[in-house]
């Protein structure tokens, strides 16, 4: 459980959480129902970020309620549907006619929720601008999207609810259909203050949901489905109502009894439910009195109240009952669309603004940010065995002999190219490095022959590993499509990013060294591209002799450069290649045609750590200086 807790908080963005800040929540505009009040409610899940929705409560009940909070899905109409399909404020009216307290919130983008767009097809008001694929791929950059923004909507929700003076924070539930069904696991798997869960017409082992705010990047890669997600609850109550009209159709058969093994194994299987109608998609009457009845059950204590409880007329509230804002516009002062998205942005780049001061700031920051920069990332350290394949002579030049190879880890499926470089007289002491170009590894060559950098390489007795990272050289027709990603916004909720698998190639071509080579400790070298992706691997590559990266007119400084090839959803947010600096063994570094704020950071890690002689700054046009510095001090140690 805790394993896939993570993974959800990695994908949310929420790893570390936000702080908690004061929710400046305001309750206004109270009218009366049937038997209930429905009043209009905005507060600020983070400063600046509102959530916004209504609060029906009891009107003769006494003392502290149990509560429900209720997520809408994707309804054309949010929370104001009222169809025979999902009668969404008939529902909540029902439930706090039962004595429930109930606060039923918006989406982002749906009615009140006017500060960002939900997705191209849905729109929050007259004045809401679509968020746009574009804007989508530079949010995911530091963590942020629909997903995460509402799942942690959804947890200051709990907040909200529960510290209402007629609630009993003992006592909380959630349901929604559809998207609200996300909204519903997602929660109670985030926070256990959820003590009963009815996620209607969503869980499925074989869909997990068509929209970006229920498929964030990084949240599937480890094979998770919501059947897990359900089955994490354990044991709290959840039941699990379906239909035979959308992907639920397989629950009763598969996915319903895979929740009750997992629960049976805390002797809860009781706590698992399922209702199963000929219906389609759907939080209809025959869901709700079901729903109604297990939420009575568990939050308050009706044991005997059978299997459903029948719902009499519903009332809707007006409009003007129900709207927070009727403009469609947040209050003043509060930022929207790209403007708010640059404000989020900045914040969640925080901790990477300014160099830390001290070695205990720096220190905090490894603790920190150490293991959610590994899992982000999604890369192994390499210590299983490592195939290198059949060798394939490839002559050579003058002094020197050229192997090909393909490595890979085994039973993976990988496939690296590579060329082994060995100079005429080296044996297996002499010093090996891996060469990383960011065009593929015939960029170490002019015209069939060996070019400077190799050359000198070579004279200095260096065996070189030069691999094509994926999609470079010999495997570039293996992306001739790789522009699905840009496509598709939930691409990187199933398939890792290009810039994982290549960290992952130069760790594993690392390893190839080591166990092949008897290169203990091989030298890494990147250009362009490669010295990028290079430094990201740094972090997980062991100990190495030394780094040289060249950057070649790539800078990583810059937002495009992640938008372009090395994009992968929240390396802005957990530092990049600032981070992996920090958090690197300290060895011998020398770092080519960095920015002002790379070198300055650069600086201050080897400062702090007492090694400012292991680190060497060049700046762009001074290659051939620092590969000759970088081999007069390395190469024979």
């Amino acid at each position: 459980m805790q394993w896939l807790r993570r993974r959800v908080r990695i994908a949310a963005g929420l790893c570390p959480e936000p702080p908690r800040t004061p929710l400046n929540a305001r309750i206004f505009g109270r009218s009366l129902l049937n038997s209930c009040s429905i009043e209009k409610v905005y507060f600020e899940s983070r400063p600046g970020f509102l959530v916004t929705g209504n609060l029906f409560r009891p009107l003769h009940a006494r003392g502290r309620r149990p509560a429900i909070l209720s997520a809408h899905g994707h309804w054309a109409h949010g929370r104001l549907e009222h169809t025979g399909l999902s009668a969404i404020q008939g529902r909540c009216e029902m439930m706090a006619r039962l004595g429930f307290v109930v606060f039923s919130y918006d989406m982002i983008g749906y009615n009140d929720s006017c500060q960002l767009d939900h997705r191209d097809d849905v729109r929050a008001g007259p004045a809401v601008r679509r968020w746009t694929l574009k804007e989508q791929r530079r949010s995911s950059l530091y963590g942020i999207g629909t997903f995460g923004l509402q799942l942690w909507n959804s947890i200051r929700a709990t907040d909200f609810i529960a510290g209402l003076p007629d609630v009993d924070a003992g006592r909380i539930g959630c349901t929604g259909a559809s998207g609200g069904g996300t909204q519903t696991y997602y929660l109670a798997l985030m926070d256990e203050r959820i003590r009963a869960a009815a996620p209607v017409c969503m869980m499925s082992s074989h869909y997990q949901g068509g929209c970006s705010c229920e498929e964030a990047p990084l949240l599937h890669l480890g094979d998770l489905t919501t059947v897990e997600v359900v089955a994490a609850l354990a044991p709290r109550p959840v039941l699990l109502p379906s239909v035979t009209g959308d992907w639920t159709n397989q629950n009763p058969t598969y996915d319903v009894p895979a929740v009750k093994r997992i629960y049976a194994l805390y002797g809860a299987a009781d706590r698992v439910a399922s209702v199963h109608l000929d219906a389609p998609h759907n939080y209809n009457k025959d869901v709700r009195e079901h729903v109604y009845a297990w939420l009575l059950k568990w939050l308050a204590g009706e044991w005997d109240i059978g299997a459903r409880i029948k719902e009499g007329p519903l009332t809707v509230p007006d409009p003007q009952q129900s709207r927070v804002f009727p403009s469609g516009c947040p209050p003043a002062g509060f930022k929207r669309g790209k403007e708010l998205l640059s404000k989020l942005a900045v914040e969640e780049r925080a901790a990477f603004a300014r160099p830390p001061r001290t070695l205990a700031a720096l220190r905090r920051l490894r603790a920190v940010w150490g293991d959610i920069y590994r899992d982000v990332l999604g890369v192994e350290p390499v210590e299983e065995p490592v195939s290198i394949g059949s060798p394939q002579p490839k002559g050579g030049g003058a002094g020197f002999t050229a192997v090909g190879r393909g490595i890979g880890r085994y039973g993976r499926g990988e496939m690296t190219p590579a060329l082994w470089i060995v100079p005429s007289g080296a044996d297996s002491r002499s010093p090996a490095a891996l060469v990383v170009c960011g065009s593929g590894k015939n960029a170490l060559f002019r015209r069939g022959q060996a070019g400077l950098m190799l050359r000198r390489l070579l004279n200095s007795g260096v065996r070189v590993l030069a691999i094509d990272m994926l999609g470079k050289g010999e495997t570039a027709s293996l992306l001739e499509n790789e522009a699905v990603d840009r496509r598709d916004r939930i691409f990187h909720a199933f398939n890792p990013s290009l810039t994982a698998l290549r960290v992952q190639e130069i760790l594993t071509c690392l390893a190839a060294l080591r166990q092949h080579d008897d290169a203990a400790r091989p030298q890494l070298i990147g250009l362009g591209l490669g010295a990028a992706t290079a430094l990201l691997a740094r972090p997980m590559a062991g100990d190495l002799a030394g780094t040289l990266a060249d950057l070649d007119g790539c800078d990583p400084e810059d937002e495009p450069f992640w938008l372009g090839e090395a994009y992968h959803p929240c390396i802005r947010r957990v530092g990049d290649v600032y981070d992996a600096l920090a958090l690197a063994p300290v060895s011998q570094f020398t770092l080519v045609g960095a920015g002002e704020g790379l070198t300055r950071w650069a600086r201050a890690i080897h400062r702090l750590q007492g090694k400012q002689s292991q680190l060497r700054l060049y700046p762009q046009g001074k290659q051939r200086a620092a590969l000759r510095d970088f081999l007069l001090k390395y190469a024979k140690s």
